[in-house]
């Protein structure tokens, strides 16, 4: 039967569903009249580095595909360029991560997708939106809560507010694919002001469920609570203004709104 083995040096792939060109594509890989098993793979994307191995099996018939990989330093701007979304995001995103999945067509491909991912999103903006004063903005006890407190924000923060931006402290993710389905475990992140745990699911057709905890920081809860004292009836136990949130619609067009059950 076939065997032998195959290297693919300086690729590069272009195509209309890729948002970026993937250049400088290394590959070694063994193969047979059945399988074939990348022992590496290397590529540059947005301006950073993809790695991993990879297996497939029965690629003749039956094919089923794992990948482990690992991601650097990608410019998640210059990704998302080809999307249109009211959300802008920069910054440099890390992972690494493991999948599988099985078939010939795309849409068995994503509805046998299985695995884990892990993230980071260093250095990382958020456009078009200040989570600040998205949550003020939208508590329907309290109208007009962001221009009453407004004066009390820090500088940075009312700069930021004017700027329609947020910027990241932290940023990570823990997600798993399954039926699907996108779940995110564990999304993870902080500003100035606030600390945000976020948990819920995509489907790969692009609806968002996700449930988001926004806690602000203890001395801007304590200065809000002075100039609005009915803010008391939202800390937590650590005497923080909480504010759950709601995030559904297509991926593209989230809609943000307060949990109204909690409310």
């Amino acid at each position: 039967g076939l065997k032998g083995q195959a290297v693919l040096d300086k690729g590069m792939v272009v195509a209309a569903l890729l948002p970026v060109p993937v250049e400088n594509i290394q590959v070694q890989a063994d193969l047979d009249d059945k399988n074939i098993r990348v022992t590496s793979f290397s590529s540059v994307v947005s301006e950073g580095m993809v790695s991993g191995t990879a297996v497939v099996t029965d690629y003749l018939s039956d094919p089923a595909v794992g990948v482990t990989f690992e991601a650097k330093d990608i410019n998640v701007k210059e990704l998302a360029e080809g999307y249109e979304s009211p959300v802008g995001m920069s910054g440099l995103i890390a992972l690494t991560g493991e999948m599988k999945f099985t078939g010939k067509s795309p849409e068995a491909l994503m509805a046998s997708l299985n695995g884990k991912v892990q993230g980071e999103l260093k250095n990382g903006v958020l456009e078009n939106i200040n989570l600040l004063a998205a949550g003020l903005g939208n508590i329907p006890m309290l109208p007009g809560l962001l221009d009453t407190v407004m004066a009390v924000l820090p500088a940075e923060t009312q700069e930021e507010i004017r700027k329609g931006i947020t910027i990241l402290g932290t940023c990570k993710a823990e997600v798993h694919m399954a039926d699907g389905l996108v779940h995110f475990d564990g999304i993870d992140l902080t500003t100035r002001d606030l600390a945000v745990h976020a948990s819920g699911t995509v489907k790969l057709v692009e609806e968002l469920s996700i449930k988001a905890d926004i806690r602000m920081d203890k001395d801007l809860s304590l200065r809000l609570g002075e100039k609005v004292p009915e803010l008391a009836y939202l800390k937590d136990e650590g005497d923080r203004v909480y504010l759950p949130m709601t995030v559904t619609g297509p991926l593209m067009k989230p809609v943000f709104m307060p949990d109204v059950e909690y409310l």
